[in-house]
């Protein structure tokens, strides 16, 4: 396989990448040590809370539940949700000027959401302080990750993965959908990964474990050379398409069964066939 072309981040499309690593990597930076001012860091994410619900803005229930402990995933959901233009621009000039951020403002973003009742990655009967720890370990690991050749960081990842998996709060798709916020170049959440790999259904990624998903990941990264975040807006405009009910939206394997499909006049459609409906 060719080297996998980089992400233009030029594009509207993608120019949140840019912000979100920033502010990914301001949290991650061991000077900036939010990891050891999580105390400040409680502080600070309850003011934006309350400047934004100041000014219209729909916030979470989150604050109320935070004290003296709180995991970076958490932090970055709080701009991560459903949110009309207007409120998210607010929402992200909040989190520039209070983490004194560079990178321009991004346009909406298509990424992976939450809901404003699931932001916090913890349960409600989690110890934050324990659970939040492994959340900060895997979301230091994640940000670094740029190649997946080193056993020893692919069986740490594993194994964060799991004990992750073990927090109330937290579901495969909403951890890697936190992985994809951070590093969209070497990771995608579990419903993408699904349609790029075809054999692979959604629920089979849900469900499995630390393993699974890594495994995954890994053939996927091997199949194309195309940026994981163009695929991912892809499945987003996808799904846009199958709500009209007007139009199927084919993709030829990356591009590498186009002309077979051309000249031999067919079309394959790489999901379960027990698991859809092709009336």
């Amino acid at each position: 396989m060719a080297a996998r072309r980089e992400v233009d981040v030029n594009r509207p499309e993608h120019s949140w990448i840019p912000f979100y690593r920033e502010l990914a990597e301001k949290l991650a930076d061991p000077e900036e040590n939010w990891r050891g001012r999580q105390a400040e860091l409680v502080r600070v994410l309850k003011e934006i809370l309350n400047e934004l619900e100041s000014e219209g803005v729909p916030v979470p229930s989150v604050g109320n539940d935070l004290d003296q402990h709180v995991d970076p995933f958490t932090v970055l959901a709080v701009i991560a949700r459903e949110l009309d233009d207007e409120n998210y621009r607010k929402t992200l000039q909040a989190f520039k000027g209070h983490f004194e951020l560079t990178k321009p403002l991004p346009e909406r973003p298509e990424i992976p959401y939450v809901f404003n009742l699931s932001v916090g990655f913890f349960g409600t009967d989690s110890d934050i302080e324990a659970e939040g720890a492994m959340l900060w370990d895997v979301f230091k690991l994640v940000l670094k990750m740029d190649h997946f050749e080193e056993t020893d960081k692919i069986n740490k990842l594993i194994e964060l993965i799991d004990a992750s998996l073990d927090i109330d709060q937290v579901g495969m798709a909403k951890l890697t959908g936190g992985f994809y916020w951070i590093n969209p170049t070497n990771f995608l959440k579990t419903d993408t990964l699904s349609v790029l790999l075809g054999e692979v259904s959604k629920d089979e990624l849900e469900n499995g474990d630390g393993k699974f998903y890594v495994e995954c990941l890994i053939r996927a990264r091997e199949s194309t050379d195309r940026p994981f975040p163009e695929i991912n807006i892809d499945e987003y405009e996808t799904r846009d398409f199958l709500k009209n009910d007007r139009i199927w939206l084919v993709r030829a394997q990356s591009g590498e069964w186009t002309n077979d499909f051309v000249q031999n006049g067919y079309i394959g459609i790489g999901y379960n066939m027990n698991e859809i409906d092709l009336t």
